[in-house]
């Protein structure tokens, strides 16, 4: 959930820019983790945890038109899909949360800042 109360199942951040991520759960214990920015951290039911990270752009990595399929979807289900140039990443739950714990898992998607204005 964004600042501005917007619901994503996709993590979508500007490049550049320091990110704070503030972390909690409804149910047990999940961990936050994208291999490519180096950074895990835990959320806790009951609590608050906070890390920051900062995506770096690469025109390299970039793809235009970039289509994401929810976990789960099915094939008539509707995809996510990105105008601007943008570099998605894995995004992974990493703790044991259930029998349902291989389907945690999302895309951290970057923007380049002037995209992710629009």
């Amino acid at each position: 959930q964004y600042p501005e109360g917007r619901v994503s199942d996709v993590l979508v951040i500007p490049a550049g820019r320091p990110i704070l991520l503030t972390l909690n759960s409804q149910d047990v214990i999940h961990s936050f983790w994208v291999p490519a920015f180096r950074n895990k951290r835990d959320a806790v039911p009951g609590r608050y945890n906070q890390t920051w990270f900062e995506a770096q752009w690469d025109d390299a990595k970039a793809t235009t038109g970039l289509e994401l399929t929810p976990v789960g979807a099915g094939p008539d289900d509707p995809k996510t899909t990105f105008e601007w140039p943008a570099i998605a990443y894995d995004l992974y739950c990493t703790e044991y949360c259930g029998t349902k714990h291989s389907w945690m898992r999302s895309s951290a998607v970057v923007l380049r800042p002037e995209d992710f204005a629009e």
